[in-house]
């Protein structure tokens, strides 16, 4: 703790990591955000970059309109192993999404 109340800290992810892609259309229900059919045990971080086309992401399985994440950009989230992270897209087209896990 340093003075006047602020914290600071370090905090490294060198246990794993992963990475893997999901291909999503308008049809889809919201898709939970992992590599694999299981989020990874120990997870810290997630990162999601669509390749191809705009997405939405959110925290609900009943995901209609969310945060809006554009071609090409991406995201980086603090996610631990208890919360599931949505995304869905409006495009007909199918788009690629890449995802990585870390931890």
């Amino acid at each position: 703790m340093s003075g006047y109340g602020t914290s600071e800290f370090a905090d490294t992810l060198n246990n794993f990591g992963l990475d893997g892609e999901i291909v999503i259309t308008s049809t889809d229900t919201p898709i939970a955000v992992r590599v694999g059919t299981e989020i990874a045990k120990d997870r810290q971080m997630i990162t999601i970059h669509p390749i191809n086309g705009d997405i939405e992401w959110g925290f609900s399985d009943t995901l209609v309109n969310g945060s809006p994440l554009c071609e090409g950009q991406t995201l980086g989230y603090p996610a631990g192993d208890c919360l599931d992270i949505y995304i869905i897209t409006k495009s007909t087209t199918p788009i690629t999404v890449m995802i990585t896990e870390a931890g």
